[in-house]
């Protein structure tokens, strides 16, 4: 999962690619409810 800067919010992308092309699977903006203030760390259950 990479995350990408975007008009100042963050994005999280998940994509697949091979030698020639890549894939888009999902893009969304995190919610800050479900991650941690990194935004890379999925929390727990609450």
């Amino acid at each position: 999962m990479e995350k990408i800067n975007l008009d100042n919010e963050i994005i999280h992308v998940v994509c697949g690619l091979n030698l020639e092309e890549v894939w888009i699977i999902t893009a969304y903006f995190p919610d800050e409810i479900e991650w941690e203030k990194d935004l890379k760390t999925r929390r727990g259950n609450r």
